[in-house]
């Protein structure tokens, strides 16, 4: 089986890519969360991007990083 692109941490639900987790009407976006350190170290230096899951059984929060979004638009 090929890689995951996201998977939600509650009810096991997989995208397998980009597109089909933005696609996905169950996913909404809540907004993005900065980084609000001073320093930009790590990974997550611009900060995430918040999405819920909007299942009845499940609503956890998925956070992804923007690059990973903005490489679908430009890979579409």
């Amino acid at each position: 089986m090929g890689a995951t692109f996201k998977r939600c941490s509650l009810c096991g639900k997989e995208w397998l890519t980009r597109a089909d987790f933005v696609n996905d009407a169950t996913i909404h976006f809540d907004g993005p969360q900065p980084n609000r350190r001073k320093t930009l170290i790590g990974r997550w230096k611009n900060g995430l991007l918040i999405y819920t899951h909007r299942i009845d059984e499940c609503g956890t929060t998925l956070a992804v990083e923007p690059p990973a979004i903005a490489e679908e638009a430009v890979l579409g």
